[in-house]
């Protein structure tokens, strides 16, 4: 089976990249596999934090694992070009694109239809956000076309295979649920008090919000809640994470709340080297997202390191955070409830423990690269012709 992946694996930052190259370097031990890129893949007004194009883990291919970064996200003829190469030099039997935001539809639709109609590979659509985070009056209509003309999708949650069949009437048969994989796995030789040294950390506990900071997470519901509890613990709150929209609003609340000298932000990209400082220095990981369509990267990594999470009941993050076993679920935008979780475990440290290590058990378990490429490779098996 010759398989040829679609994604982002070089020069670019965020889930999405870490994610392909984690199951790339995965696949490439069990398939055949070539890897189509991007030679552009957003235009940087998009993301106005840092500017610098960051290739997550560098990863070293083998010399015979082609990367052909060739399409360009304004240019039919990259598409033209992407096409023929799969088509008449890869000759792939599958072609799994991934797939995260409509802002690609308009050279992605058009590579799909090319396979589609001129080629027998299978495609196949791993599908990260059934809708994009920040919705547009286009991303229901772009997104059914694709939908539609693929072979298969593939999604990381049961909540997202029903929005796909609900939302855009798909059939159920054609949609397959993988686990979403660890994609910061960095071995930690750094103590939790070396790490807090180094983080000029002065706090007993502290609370975890980690990744791109955008309006769609609820950072805003983590600060209203830390400040409800922080004078009934020795406890502060790290933010580390890219502030894509800017952090003016945050920093306001901080100094309204007075909690200024018990919020430790670290803007930019977190490298992948500088993860386990982190998640060493912290006891537990919130993510009160308002909105979301998709499954969190993070989760795994906080299992990972041994760390419970509270998240919100949204997109597939209750299918990985399991309630009171390796987390806790509150309800969107409820600030008491996120307040009440975090009140759980700072009165109960060996909770933290136990759902910690429930979570480094599931992670390993469920979530290792292994499984996920053997359920794909069956996937795959499905559509060759």
């Amino acid at each position: 089976m010759k398989v040829c992946l679609v994604a982002q694996v070089e020069n670019w930052r965020g889930g999405i990249q870490q994610y392909s190259q984690n199951y790339a370097e995965a696949l490439i031990q069990k398939a055949d596999t070539c890897i189509v890129g991007y030679h552009s893949y957003f235009p940087l007004w998009l993301y106005p934090g840092e500017k610098e194009n960051i290739t997550e883990q560098q990863r070293k291919w083998k010399e015979d694992i082609p990367v052909f970064n060739l399409l360009r996200y304004y240019s039919l003829f990259s598409v033209y070009k992407t096409f023929r190469l799969i088509h008449k030099k890869v000759k792939a039997d599958v072609v799994d694109i991934q797939w995260c935001s409509t802002f690609h539809a308009p050279i992605l639709i058009p590579l799909v239809f090319l396979l589609k109609h001129f080629t027998k590979a299978s495609v196949v659509l791993t599908v990260h956000n059934v809708l994009p985070h920040e919705k547009r009056f286009f991303d229901k209509p772009l997104c059914k076309i694709i939908y539609l003309l693929s072979d298969r999708l593939v999604v990381h949650s049961e909540k997202m295979k029903n929005d796909l069949i609900n939302i855009f009437n798909i059939s159920s048969e054609k949609v397959s649920v993988i686990p979403h994989g660890i994609c910061l796995d960095y071995q930690s030789s750094i103590s939790r008090e070396e790490a807090k040294r180094e983080l000029g950390i002065k706090e007993k506990r502290i609370i975890l919000f980690f990744g791109l900071v955008r309006k769609y997470k609820g950072l805003e519901n983590l600060l209203t809640a830390f400040s409800r509890i922080k004078d009934d613990f020795d406890v502060g709150l790290l933010v580390a994470g890219d502030f894509v929209e800017g952090k003016d609003k945050y920093e306001k609340m901080i100094a309204e709340y007075d909690i200024k000298d018990r919020v430790y932000i670290h803007p930019g990209y977190i490298k992948d080297e500088d993860v386990p400082l982190f998640f060493s220095a912290s006891d537990l990981l919130v993510q009160p997202y308002v909105s979301f369509t998709g499954q969190s990267g993070v989760v795994p990594t906080a299992y990972f390191y041994s760390r419970p999470v509270i998240a919100s009941n949204v997109g597939g993050l209750p299918e990985i955070v399991l309630n009171n076993r390796t987390g806790i679920i509150v309800e969107p935008q409820d600030v008491d409830q996120i307040a009440d979780a975090i009140r759980f475990f700072l009165r109960s440290p060996e909770k933290i423990k136990e759902y910690g290590e429930n979570g480094r058990r599931y992670l390993k378990e469920e979530l290792s690269w292994d499984s996920i490429v053997v359920k794909m490779l069956e996937i795959y098996s499905k559509g060759i012709i």
